[in-house]
């Protein structure tokens, strides 16, 4: 009877009818609980009677069944009455099979987790013999990607030294032969201008005929003697010059 006490409700379908009166020790595990009920309820003789948990901090109730019998029950008959789990009792309960559930779930997480590593670990161990066999194939002179790479790089040297050589060989050629152009247009510059000299020393054409002909020195000295003393006039008299202007 723990949580019940004195005043607690007495329910018949759930409804309150009555209280508890008194509760007293009999002997161990045997305690007598005495209820007042309304004269409108008749016990029966198969009547029974249960304490039960209505609240969550610990309040309890009598739940009581007057029972179905033709029978009823005798004056100072006693019930034999139990007592419901309550809500302490089913999250005992419940916390007990919690428990067992973690419990369980634990040994299989364990399991997996144990075979996971294991698988893990054997992966990496893979990995660390690839990758030493890698570090010894590319470290190694002689062979494998490193002895390529050698060869490749000597073959490639000596590419640059044929085209180096080509190039020379290319720039000489092609620089002779324009140095030869060269020459060509030269000598037939040249040609043309002792021509042309020859010319003019024979008095052959307009150069020829201004520096052979001496009395065209003469005229062009006379006129730009002329054309001095007019300025040196103009100079000094500028009124005196006679200005004539024809009307037609």
């Amino acid at each position: 009877v723990s949580g019940l006490k004195r005043a607690s409700p007495v329910r018949v379908s759930g409804v309150n009818v009555g209280k508890v009166q008194r509760i007293e020790f009999v002997d161990v595990g045997r305690v007598l609980v005495v209820a007042s009920l309304p004269p409108t309820i008749h016990p029966k003789l198969d009547a029974s009677a249960k304490i039960v948990s209505v609240t969550l901090v610990g309040d309890y109730a009598v739940d009581f069944d007057p029972g179905r019998a033709t029978q009823p029950l005798p004056t100072g008959q006693v019930i034999r009455g139990s007592q419901d789990l309550g809500l302490t009792g089913v999250a005992t309960g419940l916390a007990e099979r919690a428990d067992s559930i973690l419990l369980g779930a634990q040994s299989i997480v364990n399991e997996r987790t144990g075979e996971q590593l294991r698988s893990t670990l054997t992966a990496l161990e893979a990995t660390l013999k690839a990758a030493q066999r890698t570090m010894q194939i590319y470290s190694n002179p002689n062979q494998g990607p490193t002895a390529e790479l050698t060869k490749t790089m000597a073959t490639f040297r000596q590419l640059s030294g044929r085209l180096d050589s080509a190039l020379i060989s290319f720039h000489a050629d092609t620089i002779s032969a324009n140095l030869a152009a060269m020459t060509s247009q030269l000598t037939s510059t040249s040609g043309r201008l002792d021509t042309l000299l020859a010319g003019m020393n024979r008095g052959q054409g307009t150069l020829g005929k201004f520096v052979t002909d001496s009395g065209l020195y003469y005229d062009i000295r006379e006129l730009s003697q002329g054309m001095k003393k007019l300025l040196d006039e103009l100079a000094k008299n500028p009124g005196k010059i006679p200005v004539t202007v024809k009307l037609f």
